[in-house]
């Protein structure tokens, strides 16, 4: 069997035994409640939903407060004090309302906040002020967590739906603060960015400026136009065949324009369609907007520059219809609290391809970092007693090993550091910050020096991060130096963590001896930090031990 067929994954998990058949059948669990809050740049929402055994949500009930963050933030850079109060009352208000719902445990409830807190100078002082006035954690949610719920929200939907696969798909998610991109084809995601343009961004940064009203939409088009040459020459495909469109103002527009919208989850509307409409609202003043669709001053300060943003893109990049879901940040909000963490298999394949398309950029050996991608697969494994680190780290530390050479791509002396610095420099959808330094410093510390103290980026972990780091790098050493030929020899091992010693038999390969002396140079910070030597043994077929290698 190929190590690619072989390739063991950290798995969850194994199912519980069936009931006997005499049992009476058990009593259907009840559904459990969850709570999200998103913390918007125009308004706190909160939604609590009905989670059934099948993972499957069912929204009861919503509330929805407009705020002033995003005024504060992208014209004054600081959250005021008045809105500080202003967002703790209505928490308090939703707090109360959990409390009704009996909803109590942190587990439970999913808070976060985008860019209009993200950004601001204060936005620890305002987190603290959530926290003792409520006792709501709320977590900023960073470019890539966007990404990933932006992505998480539609994907389910749009394989229902069928979204074509021979075609590039736009999924586009315009916030107040900023556009989410993500480019999708044979349903994997090829591109991800986020980009600081949104809907109130626009409009607060042009009244800071006393721009007169009637000047305002030509400075919108000057600045969506130099966000569109940046996705222009950032993205790999230069047109799509359709736009998702993810947002409450593309909700908006899809309720005018599509017939049916009540009883459907997603509304399919031509493109020239939508902007024609995009063009018509943007080109209304806010109070004309009220007036005519019956909406909120919040609501109607930015469903314009949305839609003009959606217009544009569709008209930069060809697209020919526009889907627009019933989902929002909220459903994926859900879905994660659902979950075990969001990490799916599918979505575990969508960050591994990100990393073959970064490994492929900077000419690394695919077949050789596969091949260690495995062997370390099957040394965490086997080392799991011993480590007790999460599956989640299994899936970094096989990451760590698909782009642990992209460094020679730079020069081959000091690879491992040039290895570090273009990962940390580099966009890998689905990974945050912390996930991306930790594979950083593992694909580093796959040979020369182990990780020392004074060593930037690994200094400023803590303890427990810096532990997670030598033992996972500590791992890839091992696997590194079971293929130290790059000529995937190694195929058929067992491994196995014994009281004093890890050992590792090989089949089918009587020459062993580069491989012992790789893993005598790499094989230090194993013993370490494991405490315990690798022993590595060339078998017979039939587990007799070959004395030629020596």
């Amino acid at each position: 069997m190929s190590p690619r067929a072989a390739r063991r994954r950290p798995t969850a998990a194994p199912p519980p035994a069936p009931p006997r058949a005499s049992a009476a059948p058990p009593a259907a669990a009840a559904p459990a409640l969850i709570a999200v809050i998103d913390i918007g740049a125009t308004a706190i929402r909160l939604e609590i939903a009905e989670m059934r055994p099948d993972g499957a949500g069912r929204p009861i009930e919503s509330l929805h407060r407009a705020v002033n963050l995003g005024k504060d933030t992208f014209s004054g850079g600081a959250i005021s004090r008045e809105t500080i109060e202003q967002c703790v009352g209505v928490l308090r208000q939703f707090r109360q309302k959990l409390d009704e719902y009996g909803i109590a445990d942190d587990r439970r409830i999913n808070a976060v906040a985008t860019s209009a807190v993200t950004e601001a100078r204060n936005s620890e002082a305002f987190l603290n002020r959530v926290y003792v006035a409520t006792g709501l954690s709320v977590r900023c949610l960073e470019d890539v967590e966007l990404s990933r719920l932006t992505y998480l929200g539609v994907r389910d939907l749009l394989v229902r739906h069928r979204l074509p696969v021979a075609s590039h798909t736009l999924v586009i998610e315009v916030g107040g603060g900023t556009t989410e991109l993500l480019l999708i084809r044979a349903g994997h995601v090829t591109f991800s960015e986020t980009y600081r343009l949104g809907s109130l961004r626009l409009r607060e940064t042009l009244e800071t400026h006393r721009a007169p009203a009637a000047r305002r939409r030509g400075l919108f088009l000057q600045d969506i136009e130099r966000t569109l040459q940046q996705m222009a020459h950032s993205l790999p495909a230069r047109s799509a065949a359709c736009l998702v469109a993810v947002s409450g103002d593309a909700r908006f527009a899809a309720s005018r324009l599509f017939e049916g919208w009540e009883s459907t989850d997603l509304a399919r509307i031509d493109a020239a369609a939508f902007t024609a409409f995009a063009d018509r609202v943007s080109a209304r003043s806010v109070d004309d907007l009220v007036t005519e669709f019956q909406i909120s001053y919040p609501d109607a300060e930015t469903v314009g520059p949305a839609l003009l943003i959606y217009a544009q893109i569709c008209r930069a990049f060809k697209v020919r219809r526009v889907l627009v879901p019933r989902t929002s940040l909220r459903t994926a909000l859900e879905i994660e609290l659902a979950g075990p963490s969001g990490w799916s298999e599918d979505y575990c394949r969508q960050v591994e391809r990100a990393a073959q398309t970064l490994a492929r950029k900077y000419d690394a050996d695919a077949r050789h970092a596969e091949h260690v991608a495995w062997l370390a697969g099957r040394l965490f494994d086997a080392m799991r007693d011993r480590h007790r680190l999460a599956p989640k780290h299994g899936f970094l530390l096989r990451i760590a090993a698909l782009l642990h050479e992209v460094g020679l791509f730079v020069s081959n002396r000091s690879h491992h550091k040039h290895s570090q610095y273009l990962i940390l420099n580099s966009e890998l959808f689905g990974l945050t910050r912390d996930d991306l330094a930790l594979v950083a410093l593992v694909a580093r510390y796959h040979r020369r020096s182990p990780p020392l103290p004074a060593h930037p980026v690994y200094a400023d972990l803590n303890l427990e991060g810096r532990v997670t780091v030598q033992k996972l790098a500590a791992l890839l050493r091992v696997a590194c130096s079971l293929d130290r030929r790059h000529a995937q020899r190694i195929r058929d091992a067992d491994i196995a963590a014994g009281d004093d010693r890890l050992t590792i038999a090989v089949r089918g390969v009587d020459d062993l001896g580069l491989e012992r002396v790789a893993l005598r140079e790499k094989g230090g910070l194993f013993e370490d930090v494991y405490g315990m030597p690798v022993d590595l043994r060339a078998v017979s077929a039939h587990g007799e031990e070959w004395t030629a290698d020596l």
